[in-house]
Order: C-alpha cells, then structure tokens, then sequence
C-alpha cells in the first residue's frame, strides 16, 4: 500500500510538471490504474520510493466515493475530476455520443499518457544512478540520430538546433535521454515539435531505446520495419503524424512493449496478427487509420491489455470471442468500422471492462445478457449498429452503469421498468428504435439522471407524472412516438430542465401548461406536431434562458405577446398555427434573436419597423398570413438578414430599394402581394445587382412593372427567378447568361418583348425555362434547346417564328417542350426522335409543316400535341408502340392515310383527329380502300441484272454476318467466364452464369416473359434444382453499365437487402450481351393487375387487404431510407412495382434500379438516372430535378390515393389542372362526396364506410402528395400514422353502423397537413 501511494505522489508531481496534463485534467475523468504507473523491483525501486518520501509530493486519501468506484485509494484530484465528469452539461441534442466518445478517449489518452510519463521517469532515474566516464558506443548512437535528422527537411521550432554541437554531447541534445552506464540512448523523445520529413530505417540500431516518441509530427513515409529489432523498446509512440503503409509485423518482436500508438496516420491493411506476441502490452491504439480487415483473434494473448483502442478504421469481420481472455481489459473502443455478427457473450468474462465503445457498425443479433455481469462497467455506448430483439432487463445489475446508450438499432419490445434499480444512471439514450409500450412511472427513481432519450420509437400512453420527480434532470426527449393525453403539470419542478422535445407524432390534444413557465433553465422547447391548443401562457415569458422555441404545426391561438419578454430567445418557430393578433413592436427587444418563423397563421396589421432593432436577425418568414400595410424600409439595414419571406400576404405600395442593398441576402420571397407602382418607383430597382449572395428572388403575382435590369446579371449566385404575372415590360437581359448557377427561370404572364438572348444556352446548370404569355419574337436560339440540363421549356403564347432546331445531344434530358401558340414553320425536326426523357410535347397552334417524325423510341411520353398546324403524309403506326402515351391530338391539320391501331389509339376518340379529312379508320368513321396491285407481264433484262446484283450482295453480307457472329459467340464465351469469376468475388450473391439463365428460361422464350419495361424484362426461370425465380433483363440499348466491376458493386448492395417486404437480389449476370437481376419470384402478380385487371369480384381486395399492403409498402420504404448503410431511394414506386403473394402481403421490387443505368454512380451518392412513371414522380423532380426521399413520399401518396380510389393517376377525369390528390381533397371537404370516389368494391362493406378510417387513409394520401416537400411528412412519419390507423379503428361486425361518421371528429384524427 506504500508502494502505491508512493507511486500516485510521483504521478501528481508529474501532472504539476507539465503543462500538458493539466489540460487534459481539465477535460478528462480520473485514472483507473494509480497503482500500476510504477511497477518495478530491485534496489532502483527502493530508491525511488525514497526520492519520494523526502519531497512529500504525496498524499493518499480513503475512497470517499466507494458506492460508485470501488478504488483502495484516490487522490482530491482524482476524486474532484471524478464529480466533474459526472456533472457535465451536455451542450448538443444529438449525437450525445460523440461527446461522450471524446471524454472517455480523453481518458484513455490520460492514463496512457502517465502511463508512459512514469516509464520515461523510471528510465531517467535509472540512467542517473550511476556514473561513467566511457563514451563508447554513444558516438555509434549519435551518428544515427544524425542520420535521423538527415530525414527531417523542417523543423520550424528549432528543436534540433543543438543536434550540431558534436557527437561527445548527444546526451545533451534535445529529446535524447542516455544510460551513461551502459553507454547507450535510451530514450528519443521529440513530441509536439512539428517535425516533417521521414524515419530513418537507422534508428533500428539503438538497441538500448526503451521510449521511442515522435508523435504530434508531420512524418511521412512508412514505418521502419527495422523498428521490430528493438527488443527494449517499453513506448512506441508514432500517433498524429502522415505515416503511411501497413504496420510492420516486426514490432510483434518487441516483447518489452508496454504502449504502442500509432493512431491519426493514413496507416491501410490488416493488423498483423504477430502483435499478439505482445504480452506486455497495456495500451494499443491504432485508431483513425485506415486500417482493414478483421481484428485478429491473437490480440487475446496479450493477457496485460488494459486498452485496446481501434475506432474509426475500416475494419471487417466479426469481433473475435478471443478478446474475452483480457481478463484486465478496461478500454474496448472499437467504434466507427464496419465490424459485422454478434456481440460476443464472452467480453463478459473482462472483468475490468469500464467503457465499451461498439457504436456505428453493422453489428446484430441480441445484446448478451451475459454483459450484465460486468460490475465495474460505466459506460456501454452500442447506437447505430441492427442489433435487434429486446433490451436486456439484466443491464439492471450493472449498478455502476452511467452511460447506456443503445440508440438507432432494431431493438423492440418494451422499456425495462427494473432500469429504475439503476441509481448511478445518467444518460441514457434509447432513441430511433421500434421500442413499444409505455414510459414506466418507475423511470422517476433514476434519481442521477440527466439526460433522457425515448425519442423515434413506437411509445404510447402518456408521459408519467413521475418523470416530475427527475430533479437533476436536463434534457427529455420523447417527440416522434405516439404519446397521447397531456404534458404533465409535475415537470415545471425539474427546474435544472435545459431541454425538453416531445414533438413529432404525439397526439398530446391539450393546452400547454402554465407551469412549464417556472423551468428557469430551460433553453430548448420544442412541442411542435403535437396537437396542442389554447393559447401561449403568459408564464412562458418568464423564461429568460429560452434559445429556441418550436411550436409549429399545432392549433394554438391568440396572440404571440407574451413571448417578448424571452430575451436570450434565438430561434421562434411558431408556423401553422391559428395565431391572431398583430405581430408585437416589443419583439425588438430580442436581440439575439437569429430566426423568426411566423408563417401559416391569421396575423393581422403591419410588418413593425421596429423588427429592425433584432440586430442579429438572419431568418424572417411571416408568409402566409393576412398582413397588410406597406413594406418597412428599416428590414434592409438588418445587417445578417439572409432569408426574407413576405409572400402570401396583402402587403401593398411600393418595395423599399432598402432591401436591394442589403449584401448578406440569399432568398428573397415577396410573391403574391399587390405591391405595385410605376415607373421609376415601382420598378425593379438596378441596385438588385448588388445582391451578390442572393440565390433565390421569388416577386411573381404582384403589379410590378417597368424593365427587368440588366444588373440582374451581377447576383453571381442566382439560382432561382420568378417574377412571373407581373406587368414587366422591355427585353430579357443578356446579362442572364453570364449565370451559370441559375436553375429555374420564370418569367412568364408579363409584357416582355424582343428576342429569346442566345447567352441564356451558356446556363449549363438551367433546368426550367419558362417566359410563355409573353410578346417575345425572333427565333428560338439553337443554344437554348442543347443546354446540357434543360428539363423544362414553355415558350408558348408568344410571337416566335422560324423554323425549329436541330435537338442535338444536350438536349436528351429535356422532358416538358410546349412551344404551342406561336409562329413556327418548317417541318418538326427528326432529332426529336432522340430526346428519350421527353414526357410532353405541346407543337399546337403553329404553321409547322412536313410529316410527323418518327417517336418510336420516346418510351416516356405521355402527351403529344401537333394540333391546329399543316402536317401531312401519314401517322406514324409506331405512336401505338408508346406504352406510356396517353393524350394524342393531331387534329386540324393535313393528315392521310390509315390510323394505326392499337396502344394510345384505342383509348381516344375522333376530336383527336377532327379537321384531317385524308384520314381514316373506325374511329373516324371512314373506311380505308385497298388499292389494287398494278398487274405486270413480265421483267425486264434490268430487272433480272438488279435481282442478280442483290442476291450477290445479299449473299456476301450473310458471310460478313457469320463471321462476326463466330467471333461474337467466342467472345461472349470468354466473357461468360470472366464473369462468374467477377461474381464469386461478392458476398451475398449467388453464383450463376449466362447460360443458366438462357437454360431456365428457354432462352427467353416469350413463355417464360412474366412483364416489359421501359428498360428492361421480367421472366420466370425454373433453374436446375427446381428453385423458381425472375429474370431481369435489362435492355441493351438503354442500359450503360459498361464496367462490370461497377454493376457488381451495385448488385453487390442490393443483395445485402433484406425485408420481408421487399423482394430479394438473389443473383446477377453481367456479360458483352447481358446484364441481369436474378429475383426472388412472387407468384401472385402486380397490384397492378389486383386493382385493374381483375375479372372476379372474388380476385377483389378487401378494405383490410389494401390498408395491409400500404403498410407493407410503408415499412419497405422507411428500410431503404434509414435502416440500409446507404439511403436508397426508390424513384419508381407505381403499383406496377409492388407485388403480391399468394397471402396477399406486399413486396416491392425495382428500388434503385436507374442506380445500374449509370456507372459513375458511387455507393454513397444518391443521385440517380431516374427513369420513374409520369403521375407519380414528384412535381420538384419533373420540374426542377430535385431529388430526395420526399418524392417517394409523394409517389406513395398517389399509390395510396389508387389503392382506395381504383383511379389511376392519369385517368381521363384528371385533366384542365385536376389530379387524383385534389380530387380526393374535394371530396373530403364534403363527406357526402366520399362515396364518390371510393372504389366502387368497397361500397357494399357498411362496416368499412362506418370507420373514421376511410377519412385517415385517403387524408394521409392528399398529405403525402402534397406539391411542397416541406408539408409532406417523412417516410417513418407516414408509416407511424398508417399503423395508428389500423390500430385505433378496429372494425365491428354490426348492420347498425351509420355510413359515414362526422367530419369534423374525422378531421381531429389525423394528424393536420
């Protein structure tokens, strides 16, 4: 016990020595091994402890803690530093982890760091003990130091300056420490000195080194393999440096290593396995390299491990069970890899075990109960990891436990009531799981607690009262479940409360309580999607520490007053609400207030002038509201002022030129007022210029006139204008092509006239152009129509003329063309043909002339319109090849000729072809006469040379095809084989080869083809063992994965899918002639075919079975968006890519499929070649190109809306601007309409007519495909109300049900759009 405390006196001096360490006390938690720092015998131990004992630089203490550490001794400071790391604050909301990642590596770093410091004292007072006059092999030593410093090309400190004053001096160099007695460098030690240059192999020779330390270095190159050689070697510590190359295996030969760092170094390959020879070994750290591989089982044979450090490398495989032998082990950080399997049971038997650290991986299974047993245990950090099953209610023994944190997982199941046992308990984080049940009243007795996070599970009930009694209690977060009833009055006693979140999903249906007013340290407040009503309460301004408040999306009322008094608030976010009232001058007294959101409420009055006194304002939205009065000058001196909405009012007079001034402006939004005047003043002024950050200008509907300014042209980071139904006059300003950031063009409604300015082609980033209703003449510029990624161009209802040009290889992404109601002439060019996205295509009302192209490969349109024009010859029979082509007209022009049958023809009638009369066919009522053949007597001799002469050349190009076909099948054989290998080299994949494919399939045999594409195939396959599965054939022509390598890849994370509601990658096949999805075969067809094609009213599916398959679909979707490594996003959700089995349970199939069309795609991009299905893609990707998983909410929507309705998005009755969402969203104001539009299968099942249910689905449809992806809900959101559904209405077996419920009890059920 002397010993010890003699040891842990000579730590504390070291600590008062060194800058170095007091920082690091600072930040970081006591040291766990006091007793350890020092261990060595012989007379020089004596000695030493003798040293210490004459300085009095000890001092022991009794464990005053031992309820919580059960430590013998323990210094003040270790004790002070100890409740310093059990009150820290947490100052993020998320992730806490991270936080808790650097305390604990803080930690580690502190004790390793004495750890090394009392070996380098030891070694100092052992090399001083006695004394030599010989110099012997200490020049042999400096001639490789100087070899050492031969390396180095900069030393900005200086610290080897007196490395020059002669070898007879090395012991007096900087960082080199001697045994004189042995006449020997023992010790090099030049940390923190910003070296750069490389090792030398050299230092291999100073065979007496015992502490090697050149970490917090610029060194490059790779590590010595002759470093192994040093068999004295007790600190290797190379860490913060650029070291490069794999680690050498020859360290394993150190067999005196007691600390090895080489962690932040761009290290790659395995860690050797030889390093488990090290048997002395206490602290390894190689962590944030880029190390790969498994962690090698042999690391369990260093028996004295008491840190095993490796996050934030790339390591595979699973964690080895062998690591259950490190019997002293205290430290596991494997975090941030992509370590795979289960938790072994055996870390259990690492009795030592303080920190477990296994967060961000791929780790799954259960969490071992066995992990229970560890009673020294602090800190078990897990989240984000697909570790399923329940929490263990045996961590509950873990009575030292002060961080658990098993966040973002699979796990389910209910919240253990026996956590409550847990008294040293202090965060806990339990949130982004599938956790079921209640929040149980016992969790009031974790007495420790501080921060406590249930959000993103599936809790209902309500919030316990209990939770009042959390006195040291700081952040509570259980928003994004399904709680129900009201916020407990008791939580206005947790008055140490900095942050309180319960918004998202819950169905709180109450008023704020008053008492929350008395939190005197809250910063945080969000409540916002809570179903909250009443007003604000006054006691709400008492809170003086408020930052941020969140109240949006409720049915709160009254005024906004009392929230003035707030003055540290940041962030006030009270949109969509009911508020009234005007909007307080006292607001100006919240100076450091950043964002003000008051939009989607019925505010009244004047914009203040005094919201100028909010300095640090950066954020002001108060659209959509009924503000009126003028425009304040005063908002275009707020300094920081970047995002200004005013839209949506009836804000009138003239716009202040004030806020064209202001240079930190990047969106501003003014649309749809009625801000007027003339020219000068009402015009746009030209200081617009100025906004150089501005990047967004929305002043569409308003009565704005005079020019568009040609200093537009200045804003360098434009992204966005819309000045549409204004009354601008003048031309377009060139200038606008010197904007290569500019996306969305809209200046359509105005009086604009003169020519289309050719400079706008040079808008490479342009997607959207839209000047139609306009007096524009000229030509349309050639450069406009090959801009790389044009989408969309409306130029209709103009003066235009000429001819239309050549559609060349930029525009092949084009989709929406209308260039109807103008002047062209000449005939529609043949490139057209080319255009492979076009989806629209509106040539009306114009003087074109010639035949209709040919549109055979148009595979996506949707709409063709060349009506009111003088088109001849014939139509095209391949317009009935167009799968998709729903609306034709060809009317009023010069048309002859059969019309085709088949395809878009069978499904329109006569208008489409009225003012053609050489045209004809049933639908025209016109019969077509057969010509009769010309009769001929006999050929002729020029006749017989031409035969002759084809038959030859026809002959030859048949020996030309042969050999080619030869050589084709030689190298599609050799291709063949290439790829199984290719195959074999990707887990998950099933190996099979092209010619199984043909052989199961009988060579695609049209027997065998189940459905087609627009891109590829679909066949039944019965392979060799009888296993049933779908082809996937993609087709040559449109797909563009030339690198296999890629293409596997792709497959590759496919096949590591798996839902249960989502059909599987089994396989894949990529050769010169093929590339394909091997799947797994649902047998019960598309819901497609259910809904439309269905004979039987038996084949029928019932209301439950749709409102399963919409939550089959739910769940498949919030898989790809959160639970894959990589968010995948689907892009073609259509009921044609939901299958059914033979119970009825949905699968969806196609997710990611555009992935495979584009090889430059990595895993972790998300941008795709979409190729989706007019009627449910997203308007902001038709319109804009924006993709994100929003649009799958939207195209779930229009499923959603199909599924309930039987309409198809692209029904006839959806036309002049009606769609599906707002035909459902009529019928839904009106409940007597509702039968209108429920499927008519449906009607006869009173018990489903009975249900609020009904109302629910078809609103969470019109919410889902709403036209803003701001109001549309998340996937997980959406799958949460889904199954609220189901479970809340429960349908009763009675005739006495009235048929429709009361709307207004409906409208309260679900959550408001």
């Amino acid at each position: 016990m002397v010993m010890q405390c003699k040891c842990f006196a000579y730590a504390v001096r070291c600590v008062l020595q060194f800058s170095l360490i007091l920082i690091l006390l600072s930040h970081s938690v006591p040291c766990r091994c006091w007793a350890d720092l020092g261990k060595w015998d012989g007379p020089a131990m004596n000695q030493f402890n003798r040293e210490l004992e004459k300085q009095h630089y000890f001092s022991a203490v009794r464990d005053s803690d031992s309820s919580t550490r059960s430590r013998s001794w323990r210094s003040n400071e270790a004790v002070s530093l100890n409740k310093k790391m059990r009150e820290i604050k947490a100052d993020e909301h998320l992730p806490q982890t991270l936080r808790l990642d650097d305390l604990t590596n803080k930690r580690l770093q502190w004790l390793s760091h004495n750890r090394s410091r009392a070996l380098m004292q030891r070694i100092s007072y052992e090399s001083n003990s006695t004394t030599s006059s010989g110099i012997g092999s200490l020049e042999s030593d400096a001639n490789i130091l100087m070899e050492f410093r031969k390396g180095i090309v900069h030393d900005p400190l200086g610290s080897l300056r007196n490395w020059n004053s002669g070898l007879r001096n090395v012991c007096r160099w900087n960082g080199v420490m001697c045994d004189v007695s042995l006449r020997h460098v023992v010790s090099l030690n030049l940390t923190a000195t910003y070296l750069s240059g490389t090792i030398t192999p050299l230092l291999g020779g100073l065979a007496s080194l015992s502490i090697l330390d050149l970490s917090i270095n610029s060194l490059r190159g790779a590590i010595p393999w002759e470093l192994g050689v040093l068999s004295r070697l007790l600190v290797l510590n190379l860490s913060q440096n650029r070291l490069s190359g794999k680690i050498p295996s020859s360290l394993g030969n150190c067999s005196s290593l007691i600390i090895l760092h080489l962690f932040s170094n761009n290290l790659r390959g395995a860690i050797p396995p030889e390093l488990g020879r090290l048997l002395k070994l206490e602290f390894l750290n190689l962590s944030q390299n880029k190390l790969s591989g498994t962690i090698h089982r042999s690391l369990g044979n260093s028996s004295a491990l008491i840190g095993l450090v490796l996050y934030n490398n790339d390591l595979t495989g699973a964690i080895p069970a062998e690591l259950g032998g490190l019997s002293k082990l205290r430290f596991l950080f494997l975090w941030t890899n992509l370590l795979e399997g289960a938790i072994p049971k055996e870390l259990a038997n690492c009795s030592s075990l303080t920190d477990i650290y296994l967060n961000e991986n791929f780790l799954a299974g259960n969490i071992p109960e066995e992990l229970s047993s560890l009673s020294q245990l602090d800190t078990l950090s897990l989240e984000k990891n697909f570790l399923n099953g329940s929490v263990p209610v045996s961590l509950s023994n873990c009575s030292s436990l002060l961080w658990l944190v098993l966040a973002s997982n699979k796990l389910s199941g209910t919240l253990p009531s026996e956590f409550a046992a847990l008294k040293n308990l202090t965060f806990l984080f339990l949130n982004e799981n599938a956790l079921t049940g209640v929040i149980p009243s016992s969790f009031g007795n974790l007495s420790s607690i501080k921060n406590l996070y249930l959000h993103d599970n599936h809790l209902n009930g309500t919030i316990p009262s209990e939770l009042g009694a959390l006195t040291m209690l700081q952040v509570l977060s259980v928003g994004n479940n399904e709680l129900m009833g009201c916020i407990p009055v008791s939580l206005g006693n947790c008055t140490e409360l900095v942050r309180l979140y319960a918004s998202d999903m819950n169905q709180l249906n109450c008023i704020i309580p008053r008492e929350l007013g008395a939190m005197e340290n809250l910063q945080d407040l969000d409540l916002s999607n809570s179903f909250l009503s009443g007003t604000i309460p006054e006691e709400l301004g008492q809170l003086s520490l408020l930052e941020n408040l969140n109240f949006y999306n409720n049915f709160l009322s009254g005024s906004i007053l009392a929230l003035a008094n707030c003055s540290s608030l940041v962030n006030m976010t009270l949109s969509q609400n009911n508020l009234t009232g005007t909007i307080p001058a006292g607001l100006e007294h919240l100076t450091r207030l950043e964002g003000l959101y008051l939009w989607g409420n019925s505010l009244t009055g004047g914009i203040p002038e005094s919201l100028a006194n909010c300095t640090s304002l950066s954020v002001l939205d108060l659209s959509s509201n009924q503000l009126t009065g003028g425009f304040p000058a005063s908002l275009g001196s707020i300094a920081n002022l970047s995002f200004l909405n005013v839209g949506f009012n009836d804000l009138s007079g003239e716009i202040s030129l004030t806020i064209f001034t202001n240079s930190t402006l990047g969106y501003l939004f003014l649309n749809h007022n009625r801000f007027n005047g003339s020219i000068p003043a009402g015009s746009i002024p030209s200081s617009l210029g100025k906004l150089q950050k501005l990047q967004r200008l929305h002043l569409q509907d308003n009565f704005l006139s005079g020019r568009l300014p040609s200093e537009i042209g200045n804003c360098t980071q434009l992204g966005e204008l819309w000045i549409n139904n204004n009354n601008l006059d003048g031309s377009i300003p060139s200038s606008l092509g010197n904007r290569q950031t500019l996306t969305s063009l809209r200046l359509q409604k105005n009086n604009l006239s003169g020519s289309i300015p050719p400079s706008l082609g040079s808008c490479q980033s342009l997607s959207e152009i839209t000047l139609a209703h306009n007096r524009l003449n000229g030509t349309l510029p050639e450069e406009i129509l090959n801009m790389g990624g044009l989408i969309s161009l409306n130029l209709s209802s103009n003066l235009l003329t000429g001819s239309l040009p050549h559609f060349g290889s930029s525009s092949k992404l084009i989709q929406t063309l209308d260039l109807s109601f103008n002047g062209f002439s000449g005939s529609i060019p043949v490139s057209i043909g080319e255009c492979y996205e076009i989806g629209t295509i509106n040539f009306s009302h114009n003087s074109l002339t010639g035949e209709i192209p040919n549109m055979y490969e148009l595979q996506s349109l949707f709409i063709l319109d060349l009506s009111f024009n003088n088109l001849m010859g014939s139509i095209p029979p391949s317009l009935a090849n167009l799968s998709k082509l729903s609306v034709l007209n060809l009317s009023e022009n010069a048309l002859s000729g059969g019309i085709p049958e088949g395809g878009v023809f069978g499904n329109i009638t006569s208008t489409s072809f009225l003012g053609n009369p050489g045209l004809c066919g049933p639908v025209v009522n016109r019969s077509c006469k057969k010509q009769t053949p010309p009769h001929h007597k006999g050929l002729g001799v020029a006749t017989w040379v031409g035969i002759v002469c084809a038959s030859f050349l026809a002959l030859l190009v048949l020996v030309i095809c042969g050999i080619c076909w030869v050589s084709r099948i030689w190298q599609n054989n050799t291709a063949k084989h290439n790829s199984g290998l290719k195959l074999a080299r990707y887990d998950g994949l099933v190996r099979m080869t092209a010619q199984e494919l043909r052989r199961a399939t009988n060579d695609f045999s049209e027997n065998s083809k189940l459905g087609e594409g627009g891109f590829s195939s679909v066949y039944k396959a019965i392979l060799d063992d009888g296993t049933t599965v779908a082809v996937k054939l993609f087709k040559s022509e449109n797909c563009t994965c030339v690198f296999e390598e890629s293409f596997f890849k792709e497959c590759q994370i496919f096949s590591k899918v798996r839902h249960r509601n989502i059909v599987k990658v089994l396989s894949a096949v990529s050769n010169l002639d093929m590339k394909a999805l091997i799947l797994q075969f649902i047998s019960n067809g598309s819901l497609e075919k259910h809904l439309h094609n269905t004979v039987t009213s038996s084949d029928r599916l019932t209301w439950e079975t749709r409102l399963s398959i919409a939550i089959n679909v739910a769940e498949a979707m919030c898989y790809l968006h959160y639970q894959c490594h990589e968010p995948i996003l689907h892009l073609d959700l259509k009921p044609a890519n939901i299958l059914l089995d033979e119970n009825k349970e949905a699968h969806v199939t196609d997710f990611g499929i555009a992935r495979l069309m584009d090889n430059s795609a990595s895993v972790a991009e998300i941008t795709f070649n979409v190729k989706g299905s007019f009627g449910y893609i997203a308007p902001e990707f038709v319109e804009l190109g924006q993709i994100s998983g929003k649009g799958d909410v939207y195209s779930f929507g229009i499923v959603l809306l199909e599924l309930f309705t039987r309409r198809r998005p692209t029904d006839s009755i959806f036309e002049n601007g009606m769609t599906i969402s707002r035909w459902v969203q009529q019928a839904l104001a009106d409940q007597q309409q509702i039968v209108q539009v429920v499927d008519d299968a449906l009607l006869n099942d009173k018990r489903y007519l009975a249900s609020p249910a009904i109302f629910e689905l078809l609103k969470i449809g019109v919410i889902c495909s709403k036209i803003s992806v701001e109001d549309r809900p998340s996937m997980r959101h959406l799958a949460k109300m889904l199954l609220q559904v189901q479970e809340n209405h429960v349908i009763k077996d009675t005739d006495e049900l009235e048929i429709l419920p009361n709307a207004d009890d409906v409208d309260n059920s679900i959550p408001h759009p």
